[in-house]
């Protein structure tokens, strides 16, 4: 804020200065080269209107400091205005609002079947089609029945590890699609590699037009 306040009263001082060396005809009228130079800070009205009859004497010291408070706050407001527009343009950029779920992880071994990194599945036969096989740690999949499919649908993140000891926990979901996920890296892992189905329950009436995810390393 001192740098823009700064940066007004520096602006100011210019334009004052530029003000009053306009040079003048015996007429008392501006010069015919400096007429729009005189006559642009009068439409602005950033000039008062006493100097305005008179462009061949000095201002007084009033007219001075009407002039300095006249541009003063016309600088001030074009900060301000540029200021909102910045504030709009950021608010314009910060995330979305974050959407309740439910996750399950499930660790299985390595199969390289898996072609698509984010699966969005919608019935019992899509999840068949798309993991055909039984936990290797006691998940289970057979929650996701017709009956759950009436009112969720599930989104199935990929992770393919070169060590099973890596873990993951899904941060959030917003309204944009982004998925942050964290990704718990042990010091010391084992050597097999593995793959973990993320798998996200949403509801229906939430729809974004994709998905994006976003995974975030933490060593643990």
């Amino acid at each position: 804020m001192r740098k823009v306040t700064s940066f007004i009263a520096a602006a100011m001082c210019i334009i004052i200065i530029a003000a009053s060396v306009v040079p003048a005809s015996a007429s008392g009228i501006p010069s015919a080269w400096a007429t729009d130079e005189v006559n642009q800070p009068i439409a602005d009205m950033l000039v008062p209107e006493a100097p305005e009859s008179s462009c061949t004497r000095a201002a007084t010291r009033a007219e001075f400091s009407t002039l300095a408070a006249a541009v003063y706050e016309a600088v001030k407001l074009v900060f301000e205005m540029a200021a909102g527009m910045a504030e709009q343009n950021g608010s314009d950029e910060q995330p979305g609002t974050d959407i309740a779920f439910e996750v399950q992880y499930i660790r299985t071994a390595y199969s390289g079947t898996h072609s698509a990194a984010v699966a969005t599945i919608e019935s019992v036969d899509e999840l068949t089609r798309y993991y055909p096989y039984p936990a290797d740690n006691g998940s289970s999949i057979e929650k996701y029945s017709g009956d759950f499919f009436a009112d969720k649908y599930l989104v199935i993140v990929l992770a393919v590890e070169s060590s099973g000891s890596n873990r993951h926990i899904v941060e959030s979901v917003d309204e944009t699609g982004e998925i942050i996920i964290s990704r718990l890296l042990p010091e010391i892992g084992t050597a097999d590699m593995a793959e973990w189905l993320i798998i996200i329950e949403l509801d229906v009436d939430f729809r974004p037009p994709q998905f994006n995810v976003v995974f975030i390393d933490t060593q643990i």
